[in-house]
């Protein structure tokens, strides 16, 4: 698999349905297949929150799901998939117009370990500002954008094991669990509460991603 390729998965409805889709700092490339076999390629770009996509009954969709800090060059692409069907894989197109630099993953791995932004340029040897200007180039997202993504998405995932809220918060930093349940609302659009009773969309949450 391409270093780039977080994985390849696909979904088909079985009945007409609005599927949540939960920020996990990835891009997908979409292959959507209509019930009359026509396919169209879409780009799913970095999410700053859950929302929702609405399928259509037997409408199958395929997906290429890139490592997060992924640049791409998305135009140049849907161009050379231009007139491609479901059949076609496109993987050794991706390589034309993917790139994941190593400063780029080694900040990402940094920011998803840390207590704090400034901790993490410490473990880097960079300044702040270096490392602003350098994610917001390669992924177009900042600094805390990732490290907050990456604490919310462990803390959601901790719901399951039935922890008590307070403490969860506390385990993840979160100041108070009010705070808590406020970035569970942003990230997810949902209370902890509500998020911990709903299979779905803690499964969305557990996918591969950041």
């Amino acid at each position: 698999m391409a270093d780039w390729l977080l994985e390849a998965w696909s979904f088909q409805a079985g009945r007409p349905s609005c599927t949540t889709v939960m920020p996990d700092g990835c891009q997908d490339l979409l292959c959507i297949t209509d019930v009359e076999g026509r396919s169209q390629w879409k780009w799913a770009p970095l999410a700053d929150g859950a929302y929702q996509v609405q399928c259509d009954a037997s409408e199958l969709f395929q997906g290429w799901r890139l490592r997060p800090g992924c640049q791409v060059d998305m135009d140049g692409l849907l161009q050379a998939l231009s007139g491609r069907d479901a059949t076609y894989d496109p993987v050794g197109v991706l390589g034309d117009f993917v790139r994941l630099s190593e400063g780029t993953t080694q900040a990402l791995l940094a920011l998803a370990d840390c207590s704090s932004v400034q901790f993490a340029c410490r473990q880097l040897g960079v300044a702040e500002r270096s490392l602003f200007r350098h994610l917001l180039k390669a992924s177009g997202r900042s600094p805390v954008y990732w490290r907050q993504l990456a604490r919310a998405r462990r803390a959601a995932q901790g719901l399951r094991s039935g922890m008590p809220l307070a403490d969860l918060a506390t385990e993840h930093g979160y100041a108070d669990q009010a705070h808590f349940s406020r970035e569970m609302r942003r990230w997810f659009g949902a209370s902890p509460q509500a998020l911990r009773i709903n299979s779905a969309a803690l499964d969305a949450i557990e996918l591969a991603g950041y």
